[in-house]
């Protein structure tokens, strides 16, 4: 019996250790995912009618460490990087479904900025982070602290860079991941953080030039850092909360100005229970056709509230705090907006023509036609019969 159970335990062991040598990557477009060899950096587009396409041949050959290789989505739908996590190596990978003249990898850095021994196991040692410009990526050595700024471009394969921020290693002879980095309020500022020590520098990336980039130690006592980390992670639930309460209030009116409407909220945040924009568009539309000019006010109306919930959302994830379920459904509902407007117009219109069918038949010698009938009840801006 303990010879049975020893084997199996090996035998799970084994399985598991050949479970990340490949990984799928969902993309934007449903019918196509990325499959990753993790061991050799070799990248298919897999489709679901069964076609597939080698992206990006193996870049390890005789790789035979899982985990080396890793996928970034960006915000370019058809355009990931991926990142050799043991030598900081990056190409940009782009699927296509217009065919294989548009499916490439392009190398942003070729040259290993870590040089691991057979017997390294590095996995993680290099990561990249998003920032707030689409096109840029920072790019972390966990291990020494070092940086680097990262660029793809969808454009001019020219402009793809990875430029130095800091040239020296910040730690030596070390082989765990111990630094991490935090942003801060500029898009452009982010401290770097070694976990292990409390150490902290501030830096600085750019696109501009060499000369805005720049990292620099940032004095402090211990627990005066821990209580500023402290006070702005309940800055940040505050906020959350604020933001919350405001949303919780937001009501539209489309007979008044959004001058007027912001005026009103500012001075009382009473004017009615804001419960979703689906119910919203229900309870101020409520049998009515919402015109062309109509959706318009009513989208830049909550415009703004969408672009604090947005870039709260953003810092919040940053410090590992849940937003609220109230800004999750109010991002959700706004980027749907224009979709339940037209499902709203389109079962109000269905209404209409069923209440009024008899109307519709006889009003004239002949029955009017489905365009003709669609065209009276819609009451847009431009109507012609």
């Amino acid at each position: 019996m303990r010879r049975f159970i020893t084997s199996f335990a090996l035998m799970i062991i084994t399985l598991a250790s050949y479970a990340q040598v490949y990984k799928m990557y969902s993309t934007q477009n449903y019918h196509n995912q990325l499959r990753l060899n993790t061991m050799t950096g070799e990248v298919q587009q897999i489709q679901d009618d069964g076609q597939s396409w080698i992206i990006c041949s193996a870049r390890e050959i005789s790789g035979d460490k899982e985990r080396r290789f890793c996928l970034y989505e960006t915000q370019n739908m058809w355009t990931f990087i991926m990142l050799d996590t043991y030598t900081g190596k990056n190409w940009q990978v782009q699927f296509s479904v217009k065919g294989e003249d548009y499916m490439f990898a392009a190398p942003i850095n070729i040259y290993s900025l870590a040089y691991p021994k057979a017997t390294s196991n590095w996995a993680d040692r290099f990561q990249m982070f998003a920032t707030q410009n689409m096109w840029t990526f920072i790019l972390l050595d966990s291990y020494n602290g070092r940086l680097w700024q990262v660029q793809y471009s969808t454009q001019d394969l020219d402009n793809l860079f990875c430029i130095p921020i800091n040239r020296h290693e910040l730690v030596s002879d070390n082989e765990k991941c111990i630094f991490s980095i935090q942003p801060l309020i500029s898009m452009y500022q982010y401290y770097l953080i070694n976990d292990r020590t409390g150490d902290m520098w501030k830096f600085q990336w750019s696109t501009k030039g060499d000369d805005y980039r720049w990292i620099e130690r940032f004095k402090y006592y211990q627990p005066l850092i821990c209580n500023w980390f402290y006070l702005y992670w309940r800055l940040l639930k505050n906020k959350a909360k604020e933001l919350s309460e405001k949303l919780s209030h937001i009501s539209y009116d489309s007979d008044k100005s959004n001058y007027e409407q912001a005026k009103e909220e500012l001075s009382a945040l009473n004017n009615g229970a804001f419960i979703d924009i689906p119910t919203n568009i229900n309870n101020v539309f409520s049998g009515k056709i919402i015109s062309a000019t109509q959706a318009k006010d009513f989208i830049s109306h909550y415009k703004p509230y969408f672009q604090e919930a947005y870039l709260l959302k953003r810092k919040l994830e940053a410090y590992d705090i849940t937003p609220s379920e109230t800004i999750l459904k109010f991002i959700k509902d706004f980027g749907a907006i224009n979709k339940l407007i037209k499902q709203h117009n389109e079962d109000v219109i269905t209404l209409l023509l069923d209440t009024h069918k008899d109307f519709f038949d006889h009003c004239l010698k002949y029955p009017l036609d489905k365009q003709q009938r669609r065209s009276i009840v819609s009451e847009e801006d431009n109507c012609l019969v």
